[in-house]
């Protein structure tokens, strides 16, 4: 779990909204409708007419407003109590905008409104109503927003692909015979079951190990099947004592569980500051993105993060091998959540902070020497994914996965700043199908980390087939205690959940010895692994509406697109967009790329600069200040992920069909010079990236320390470090060449301006 999922508002507000967002489901006869202008306003939200398309006699509009949220809310009678279809009649012309629900009092969630001048409808989801007066509430969150009606129709379920998964062997071919067992077993209730699941408190948390098991115990009569463990306290190099997981873990089997263990490994902060064996104080930790400590040289030998993390690996493998030496299989899920936020470069976590490529080779790297090296064959292997256009670029492949994970939290939106109003049980059905789907149903799918779990109502009725839940540990505050604040999961729900028939408990588990399993049986692997970009190259995904999202290695002012017109187009024009961080402002930056034939199409970012908008209480404000756009200009050569977007193609002055047009591919060039006399032996002939002393792929103030240490004799560097380090081309590293790097760091001259030739 991220502490950023429980601390940012921004953050739990993005998941909520992305929860109610265009849910598909299948809807039939209207109970009734609600007009919201026959209804109640607050807040300057007013009734209006002039936007044609609207029911009844006018429309809503929300109205923004900085100091208080205009609302509306209407009424509809319901014969008989239960659960409905709620659909809203809406229009968005300023733009996606968003709003909170609330039903007879109570919030379900947040909606988005996705843009349309043109009145739409918005399918909420499933919804409980009482008999007899129902009140439905809208709270404007963002913008202006004009809200025609609602309607209560009759629910119908989905229609949902067969639940399945093609691999159901261990993905390690020497896995002991508990671990073949156990995902035998797995397998033959996937789809049907649920397993229910808890995650322990971490050591010196706010109570103690059993809080949360005892509690369970006392609401239902039961405990989870499932329980969650830790290794990141004790086998971290840094500060690590035995807190007695392995102990635990021994014990919570030996009573028939099933045991599953994630891994939140500290490093520090800055490597400079940490002596290999030496103890460090826990505030000098950290196994968030804030650190120096690089995944590509934890795999590097001779490095300091190298040895750190190997004292790491052979500790945990001592542990595990402890486990194996009982017959103990574990489900292992190691460096979880990495993606973070999506994309390439919004990981909260360390192992993530260098994009899928490095991730997956460290994931890679961890499993064969745990595997491979240490022999520790009792390990299911668990990954997380999550439901971005990129998630599947982090996956390791099918050859070192045996279940894959999503973990939400999204059951609570604090963004509103009122705890009371905010409870969302959705199953979160088309997260599940889209991840089975998108690993080719390759794998289980299991909910590893979870806010709350739902109901059995709405597990089943939406068909959501996660093989397992675990909601995380009551953390000591209202907002991190999972399991016993209702906000996340109600009593009743508890209750009804351990003792569905749906629900299998620890009471409930066979014992594995007694599980049939052939044990010659291999996996049908069939490698998704993805394939990596050239060197320079973008990794590029497309999302459900069609916008190529391009994530480059590194900035430049001048990228090149490769753009295939298709068969019907001649020509074709876009932009690349971009949001721009400037003085706490973000700007989006559209620049225009135009291609008159297939292939390549030379973008330069300042040059081609379209236009830039700020959003200013909703409404989207272009600028034309010269002095704001510079200072855009100079932030936007620096940014490396756009949004790609096909405006307008044509065959001579005829529009076609944008579909045909796709970008394939997204690069930037670097200066290639050929070695000079001077400097022959050190400086290979080939790309070169000035200043990149290091040779991890960008320009910093390492680059600037490395080369100050080689100028005083300290380190050494090799032959394509000192060829990218000599930017005044003397043949040899100078002070004149780190201060040279340094003036480049803050712009006081550019990469265009490389070599620079001694004086």
């Amino acid at each position: 779990m991220s502490k950023k999922k429980i601390t940012s508002g921004v953050m739990a507000a993005a998941i909520a909204l992305n929860t109610l967002l265009a849910v598909p489901f299948h809807v039939s006869a209207v109970q009734v409708r609600g007009e919201f202008e026959d209804g109640t306003m607050e807040n300057d939200a007013q009734v209006e007419s002039s936007v044609a398309g609207f029911s009844g006699t006018g429309y809503v509009n929300l109205k923004d407003n900085s100091s208080t949220i205009p609302s509306a809310t209407t009424t509809v009678n319901i014969d008989k109590a239960g659960s409905y279809a709620l659909v809203i009649g809406y229009s968005a012309p300023f733009g996606t905008k968003g709003a909170t629900i609330e039903v007879n009092g109570e919030s379900i969630g947040q909606v988005m409104f996705e843009e349309t001048e043109q009145f739409a409808e918005l399918n909420v989801g499933k919804v409980a109503f009482k008999e007899g007066e129902n009140t439905i509430k809208l709270n404007s969150t963002w913008g202006y927003t004009l809200v025609d009606y609602v309607e209560v129709r009759d629910y119908v379920a989905p229609e949902r692909p067969e639940i399945k998964a093609t691999q159901t062997n261990t993905c390690d071919p020497k896995a002991i015979d508990s671990a073949k067992a156990l995902m035998s077993y797995l397998s033959s209730i996937y789809g049907n079951h649920i397993l229910s699941g808890q995650q322990e408190i971490y050591q010196y948390g706010p109570h103690d190990y059993e809080y949360e098991f005892n509690y369970i115990q006392e609401k239902t009569g039961k405990l989870p099947a499932i329980r969650g463990f830790d290794y990141g306290n004790f086998t971290c190099p840094a500060f690590g004592s035995d807190d007695g997981t392995t102990d635990r873990i021994i014990e919570w089997v030996s009573k028939n569980g099933i045991a599953t263990a994630s891994w939140h490994l500290n490093v520090p902060n800055k490597m400079d500051d940490y002596e290999i064996g030496k103890p460090m104080d826990f505030s000098q930790t950290t196994y968030s993105e804030e650190t120096d400590f690089s995944p590509s040289k934890a795999m590097e030998e001779g490095t300091k993060e190298n040895a750190y993390l190997m004292q790491a690996l052979d500790t945990l493998a001592g542990e595990f091998l402890e486990l194996q030496e009982k017959g103990i299989s574990l489900l292992w899920r190691p460096y979880h959540e990495a993606e973070g936020n999506g994309g390439e470069s919004s990981s909260w976590f360390w192992w993530g902070r260098e994009g899928s490529k490095v991730y997956r080779e460290l994931y890679i790297y961890t499993y064969k020497y745990l595997t491979e090296t240490k022999g520790c064959h009792n390990l299911i292997w668990e990954w997380n994914s999550y439901d971005y256009s990129t998630s599947a670029n982090w996956y390791p492949g099918d050859n070192y996965v045996d279940i894959i994970g999503y973990d939400k939290y999204n059951c609570t939106d604090w963004s509103t700043g009122s705890a009371q109003i905010t409870h969302n049980d959705s199953p979160i059905a088309d997260t599940f199908y889209n991840i089975m789907e998108r690993y080719n149903s390759a794998k289980m799918v299991a909910l590893m980390e979870c806010d709350c779990f739902s109901t059995v109502e709405n597990l089943t009725t939406e068909k959501a087939g996660w093989l397992y839940f675990m909601p995380w540990y009551d953390g000591g505050s209202e907002d991190t205690n999972f399991l016993t604040n209702p906000q996340f999961n109600r009593e009743e729900d508890l209750i009804a959940m351990y003792q569905s028939d749906y629900c299998i408990t620890l009471d409930e588990l066979p014992k594995l010895a007694d599980i049939k399993f052939d044990p010659d049986a291999t996996n049908p692997v069939e490698n998704t692994e993805p394939t990596d970009p050239e060197p320079g190259h973008a990794v590029i995904t497309v999302d459900d509406k069609g916008n190529f999202h391009i994530d480059l290695p590194e900035a430049d002012d001048i990228i090149y697109l490769v753009v295939d017109l298709g068969d019907d187009a001649t020509y074709a024009n876009g932009g690349l967009g971009v949001s721009v961080p400037v003085d706490g402002n973000y700007y989006w930056a559209n620049v225009q790329w135009e291609a008159t034939k297939s292939g390549e199409a030379e973008v330069d970012l300042v040059k081609q600069l379209f236009n830039v908008t700020l959003n200013v209480d909703g409404e989207n404000q272009e600028i034309t200040d010269e002095a704001v756009l510079d200072t855009i200009k100079k932030a936007l050569v620096e940014q490396k992920s756009f949004e790609g977007q096909i405006w307008w193609a044509g065959k001579g002055e005829d529009a076609v069909d944008t579909s045909g047009v796709k970008i394939t591919d997204a690069y930037i060039k670097k200066t290639s010079t050929e070695p000079t006399e001077s400097s022959s032996e050190t400086e290979p002939s080939g790309e070169v990236l000035w200043g990149d002393a290091n040779e991890d792929g960008s320009v910093d103030i390492s680059d600037v320390v490395l080369m100050n240490r080689v100028y005083v004799g300290v380190d050494e560097m090799s032959a394509k470090g000192v060829a990218n380090a000599d930017v005044d081309q003397s043949g040899k590293i100078e002070l004149a060449d780190s201060m040279n790097v340094l003036r480049l760091l803050v712009h006081l001259i550019e990469p265009t301006d490389f070599p620079i030739k001694a004086e």
